[in-house]
């Protein structure tokens, strides 16, 4: 009769063995095999978490990059508007400005931010129609005519611009930085 028993140190070696199998099923297996449909959808799941993080990082480069270009094009139309501009409309864009940093009204950078509030009268027809009634409070609240002052200043790049809000700030300061050097 064969002996069906095993010696202690095979016995050892064969439970080793059937716990290093146990413990690699229980691993996900790189190339698909082995793993149950839980793993495989963690895996696609964290995979596409990945790619979704990576994209949202390209996006927020692509947005930094898109607000660098609209501030520095609108600091050119600015100035450009400024050295033909009357001294009244660059007083009262100075004192925006100074209105704005004194703390009594949102700040400076919050006029150029979207405003989810539609009950703030700075906000009611935008940024664009904000800023030109500032400069033209003759016309305040007359689209049309920021309209016409937007196109003749700075053309149709406004309506198309990615960052208009951003646009208009480089517009302000570029305007602003030509009357601190030569107010009139």
């Amino acid at each position: 009769m064969k002996n069906t028993k095993t010696p202690g140190k095979t016995r050892k070696q064969d439970a080793v063995k059937r716990g290093i199998t146990a413990t690699r099923e229980a691993q996900p297996a790189r190339d698909g095999q082995g793993q149950d449909e839980d793993s495989l959808a963690w895996n696609r799941w964290r995979e596409w978490d990945e790619a979704l993080l990576a994209a949202m990082d390209r996006l927020r480069a692509l947005q930094e990059k898109c607000s660098k270009v609209a501030h520095k094009t609108g600091c050119l139309f600015g100035k450009r508007w400024a050295e033909q501009a009357d001294a009244s409309e660059l007083r009262l864009l100075a004192n925006l400005r100074d209105e704005r940093d004194s703390g009594l009204e949102p700040g400076w950078e919050q006029f150029f931010e979207k405003q989810e509030d539609e009950e703030q009268e700075d906000t009611a027809y935008g940024v664009r129609d904000a800023l030109y009634g500032a400069i033209h409070p003759e016309h305040d609240g007359d689209r049309d005519k920021a309209d016409e002052f937007w196109v003749g200043v700075i053309g149709n790049i406004l309506r198309d611009a990615a960052c208009p809000d951003t646009l208009l700030k480089g517009f302000a300061e570029g305007a602003l930085e030509v009357w601190g050097k030569n107010p009139r």
